[in-house]
């Protein structure tokens, strides 16, 4: 509950402030000129003109808004390898168990990085930071945490470009000693026809530790069915016939 004394004047300022120095200069008058109860006039004329600046008195009761706290849930393909999803959900469960025993905070639980246009454009999870975020003003953000493997592919240029101040962490899955892989196509034909056998060259890239040199299996599958396998090192290229046996 807060007090406050507000005003709302009955005339304008000017006139006011011109009543009050009318006021003073009665006042002082009678206290020169020692008229009999000159400090009941004087203490009139205030209360006159403090009637005319209409005071009042306000009661407030204020109830603080919460601070928003944003947990961004990657559920990228890359999530689900390597019981990285299991690790995901139990690391969600305590982080709302924590935020949720201070007082004063709201959470709010998006998850990102699902669906035909992830695989397409990459994990986007600015993106969705941002639309969990649009309807709150940035002095109510309280903080955010994105709960992913590290690949996101929307990262802002500036962290002015994130539109708060609040502090943003990530808690990365996985092991220290795993290894990013990637299977790049270099060369593959740009048309062929029913029947024929076609070579696609592919480079095999691994980011991880350095000693991380073993030989990868690279396995080609048509319709459910194994067609091609190959053994590659990390670095190489490998050149893979494949049949076009239908369109």
């Amino acid at each position: 509950m807060i007090w406050s004394l507000s005003f709302d004047p009955l005339v304008p300022i000017w006139a006011l402030a011109l009543a009050g120095a009318v006021a003073a200069v009665l006042a002082a008058a009678a206290m020169l000129m020692r008229l009999p109860a000159w400090p009941l006039r004087g203490l009139a004329m205030a209360l006159v003109v403090i009637a005319l600046a209409g005071p009042a008195i306000e009661r407030e009761d204020r109830e603080p808004l919460t601070s928003v706290v944003s947990i961004v849930v990657d559920e990228s393909q890359s999530q689900r390898l390597d019981g990285r999803d299991a690790t995901t959900a139990a690391a969600l469960e305590a982080l709302e168990d924590r935020i949720s025993a201070l007082p004063g905070y709201e959470i709010r639980v998006t998850r990102a990085g699902r669906g035909e246009g992830a695989a397409a454009d990459g994990t986007a999870l600015f993106s969705a930071l941002a639309d969990s975020l649009s309807d709150v003003p940035p002095e109510r953000i309280g903080g955010a945490v994105m709960i992913t493997d590290g690949q996101v592919h929307d990262i802002p240029e500036k962290a002015a470009d994130l539109g708060f101040q609040a502090p943003l962490h990530a808690l990365i899955t996985g092991r220290e000693d795993e290894v990013d892989r990637r299977l790049a196509i270099s060369r593959a034909p740009k048309f062929a026809l029913v029947g024929s056998e076609q070579v696609v060259t592919l480079q095999l890239q691994d980011r991880g530790p350095a000693d991380a040199q073993t030989r990868v299996r690279i396995v080609v599958r048509r319709d459910g069915e194994i067609v091609s396998e190959q053994r590659a090192l990390p670095g190489s290229t490998v050149d893979i016939p494949i049949e076009i046996a239908h369109g």
